[in-house]
């Protein structure tokens, strides 16, 4: 009962902070500085590197290099909302033994990264991202993977910067496309918390949602990922975000799937890695 009063007693200070000051950054993200991982462990362990948002603000990445290097491709992560990089980055730590290299970076105000967190500065933070790993690897096609809150904020850099830096196939993974649709969707679960639902839908800011963007990624090939057990953000919205995809695009809908639990399923690597094999030319 006490959890759930914590959660009406947010969900209440986040409307009224929303109404009051339309700035609710601070309680609609859910970052941490620590580093979640013993790095002493990691058989292959990261690069740290440091680079610039569209801001100045500094943003902090970890780069994994592959011990085999072997793929035409590499691959940039996305994250979710919780945590860190250094949480997030289990979920693609395998496909390093395939040959592939990949970056996972820090949004605004995550781990080592400066600055506060919004819908703004993070689709910046993805302009950036998409910018160094284009630097660090000019040669090689770029593979997107986007989870959750990243699946937005992923889908809406890779549109924008469609013209700039090329991208060859996005993963969209436990994601949605409307922070209104998705507010109203999580009001909706909780019996304290229903009637909330229009008031999620006024207060919330699409501006840089990616829902009116998605189309412009075409003709680059969107895969959309969504567990049909996904209690976080329900695959009604992943199906919107595949609806609002232009052809190639894919839904592989994830029997007993959770919320961004896809990646560390053996039968789903396979399938990506399958994916990836025509444009990486992987092992």
């Amino acid at each position: 009962m006490l959890s759930t009063i914590s959660k009406f007693t947010r969900v209440v200070c986040v409307l009224i902070l929303a109404v009051t000051t339309s700035g609710c950054s601070s309680l609609l993200y859910y970052p941490t500085r620590i580093e979640h991982v013993d790095r002493k462990k990691m058989p292959v362990k990261p690069v740290d590197l440091d680079f610039a948002s569209e801001d100045g603000t500094k943003l902090h990445a970890w780069q994994f290099k592959a011990p085999r290097p072997s793929s035409k491709c590499v691959i940039l992560q996305f994250h979710g909302n919780a945590q860190n990089l250094s949480s997030h980055f289990h979920s693609l730590y395998w496909i390093l033994d395939h040959g592939i290299d990949y970056m996972v970076f820090d949004y605004h105000g995550y781990g080592s990264s400066d600055g506060e967190p919004s819908p703004k500065a993070t689709v910046e933070d993805g302009h950036a991202a998409l910018r160094k790993i284009h630097s660090l690897y000019p040669d090689k096609k770029i593979v997107v993977v986007a989870q959750s809150l990243g699946g937005n904020v992923g889908l809406r850099s890779v549109a924008d910067m469609k013209n700039e830096i090329p991208v060859s196939l996005v993963f969209a993974d436990s994601t949605f496309a409307s922070y209104r649709s998705v507010a109203r969707s999580a009001l909706s679960r909780g019996w304290l918390t229903w009637l909330f639902q229009p008031i999620g839908w006024l207060v919330m800011n699409d501006t840089y949602a990616s829902k009116d963007r998605i189309g412009e990624i075409a003709p680059t090939p969107i895969v959309v990922i969504h567990g049909e057990d996904d209690n976080t953000v329900d695959i009604s919205m992943g199906r919107d975000v595949f609806d609002r995809a232009r052809d190639p695009k894919e839904f592989w809908a994830i029997p007993g799937g959770r919320h961004i639990d896809s990646f560390y399923r053996p039968d789903l690597r396979e399938r990506v890695l399958a994916k990836l094999k025509p444009l990486c030319s992987t092992d």
